[in-house]
């Protein structure tokens, strides 16, 4: 069975956008009961056009192997080391709202 996304954005496009001030930095996000820390810096991830991310022990489905992300719009595209969109936030007051690759419900706030 294939997970499928839910993008909060339909006119977001996985290919490519222009990535401006924003979601730099580190984030909590939280699903239900689980917790992990992601680190999104404004280090290019060589190879791409996409920024670096990490997840330094995050067990969370769909975030143990974070590796890049992306601002299209106001939503901010996370994806894996194989570049697999993973989750995918928009702003929500000051954090984000979404959903990862599998449907569950994330939230992020500093």
């Amino acid at each position: 069975m294939t997970a499928s996304f839910v993008s909060l954005d339909p006119l977001a496009s996985s290919s490519g956008g222009s990535v401006g001030a924003g979601p730099e930095g580190v984030w909590t996000v939280v699903s239900g009961v689980s917790r992990c820390r992601l680190n999104l810096p404004m280090t290019a991830k060589s190879g791409t056009n996409k920024f670096r991310a990490s997840a330094p022990g995050c067990v969370m489905p769909g975030l143990t192997n974070v590796a890049s992300w992306q601002q299209v719009g106001n939503q901010v595209q996370i994806f894996d080391e194989n570049n697999n969109m993973v989750a995918a936030v928009a702003q929500n007051g000051g954090g984000y709202i979404g959903t990862t690759s599998g449907g569950q419900g994330i939230s992020m706030t500093r």
